[in-house]
């Protein structure tokens, strides 16, 4: 975050991406590479996809896509598709049907 508030995107562009990349789980760094636009749709696109979810966080990549650029086409079958899966695997004990 000392690169973003001393207004130094490229340098905190490359260390939001690394802990992301370190921990999917990591919104405070997703959060600030959407927040302060550091990432082109594209970029956003290939960052989420190259992160590591197990199958059954795939629900976290599906919200981070939510959450991402939305002026490019959105691709309703592949996020229906994404849903059937995440309603396949299930959200996990701690949570009841």
């Amino acid at each position: 975050e000392a690169h973003a508030a001393l207004e130094n995107k490229p340098a905190a562009r490359v260390w939001f991406t690394k802990a992301l990349t370190a921990d999917p789980f990591c919104y405070q760094a997703f959060e600030q590479l959407i927040v302060n636009h550091m990432l082109s749709a594209d970029e956003e696109r290939e960052l989420l996809l190259g992160l590591n979810f197990s199958e059954e966080d795939e629900w976290l990549r599906f919200l981070y896509t939510t959450m991402g650029k939305k002026y490019d086409e959105p691709d309703v079958q592949s996020s229906l598709e994404m849903l059937e899966e995440i309603g396949k695997v299930g959200f996990g004990s701690g949570f009841s049907s």
